[in-house]
């Protein structure tokens, strides 16, 4: 679906890489300027790497694509999980000088992973990053010719004796080790995360592309229309049925166990009565406070130029705590969107 939203915009071609178990390699043409790249990726990966449950070593097959895209003089990088927006020409002339531009992670902006007890800045330590920026790598803007010239399993292999106990995302981790001190910073449009989603940012920074870095996913299955992900769920199913295909076999939301989606009832009808659980009471003080800290951080980003993009939006976030509901479980407001533009 992404790839026809990205050739009607921007007019550009389109790489999707799928790795299967068994499967065969090579290229299919999909369409006009449409290539698929079967296994083509998981045989140049070194072993062992650091890997998790929740990241496998497969996440690492994106540090290869550029190599078999050196045809390319640009090259933009973007996780399934993306929804393209606009188009911004920007990105094809901002200057990259270590071959790499990419947005700050917004999860983990002033802290440590959760979980961790580390400092962000112990956090930054263990994976060997000397500053303090932390770039996401769900949307890489990519020139390949300075890629060519790493030998990107030798690196690996440095980064995991060094690092590799440490490592939480692993091949985040390796970029940001790798790349530290020469990746070109842009602006949160150009990946705009789920972090950002309750705090009014999207009037700062106009998403190109949004990134629903979370386990909700817009496609899975219908959602309240006030949410994030549920809001274009209607625009993904009128799109995959203008492509052909059956909408229906994407709904595939994870099911709640019963004492969880009871508990979430419970409270989510207590607070349609007007009462106030500690569950919210708890999530509201936590979302005023970060949204202090994310507002604080991205403004004195604009206002100090840290952003190799020109400046777009309004100058400050629309925060407003009505606008925020409570579920039951989490607290969701609908994203100030044009998704009138995602139409096929």
């Amino acid at each position: 679906m992404q790839a026809s939203r990205i050739r009607r915009l921007w007019n550009a071609d389109v790489r999707i890489f799928v790795e299967s178990a068994g499967g065969s390699g090579g290229v299919t043409r999909l369409g006009d300027g449409v290539f698929r790249h079967d296994n083509r990726l998981m045989p140049l990966l070194p072993q062992p790497l650091p890997a998790t449950d929740d990241w496998p070593a497969i996440v690492y097959c994106r540090l290869f694509a550029p190599a078999l895209l050196r045809d390319y003089g640009r090259v933009m990088y973007l996780d399934a999980d993306i929804c393209v927006m606009d188009r911004d020409d920007a990105l094809l002339s901002v200057p990259l000088p270590g071959g790499l531009g990419a947005v700050q992670d917004g999860a983990s902006i002033g802290k440590g992973p959760a979980g961790t007890g580390l400092s962000r800045g112990e956090w930054l330590a263990s994976i060997g990053l000397r500053g303090q920026r932390y770039f996401n790598s769900g949307a890489l803007l990519i020139d390949p010719a300075p890629w060519a010239d790493i030998d990107m399993s030798a690196e690996l292999g440095r980064f995991a004796t060094l690092c590799g106990p440490a490592v939480m995302m692993p091949d985040q981790d390796f970029l940001n080790w790798l790349f530290q001190d020469r990746w070109t910073e842009l602006s949160p449009r150009f990946n705009f995360q789920q972090a950002l989603f309750n705090d009014g940012f999207e009037t700062v920074f106009p998403p190109v592309f949004l990134h629903f870095s979370s386990r909700d996913k817009p496609w899975q299955g219908a959602a309240d229309p006030a949410t994030p992900h549920g809001q274009p769920h209607p625009l993904y199913r009128r799109e995959i049925a203008h492509l052909g295909h059956d909408p229906d076999r994407l709904d595939c939301r994870r099911p709640e166990s019963l004492p969880v989606a009871l508990r979430r009832r419970i409270r989510h009808g207590l607070t349609r009565l007007g009462a106030t659980t500690g569950r919210e009471r708890r999530l509201r003080r936590d979302w005023t406070c970060r949204c202090r800290v994310m507002a604080d951080a991205l403004i004195d980003d604009i206002a100090c130029g840290r952003y190799a993009d020109p400046h777009v939006g309004a100058d400050a976030p629309l925060q407003d705590p009505a606008a925020v509901t409570f579920d039951g479980r989490h607290l969701r407001r609908p994203l100030h969107l044009d998704l009138a533009a995602m139409e096929p």
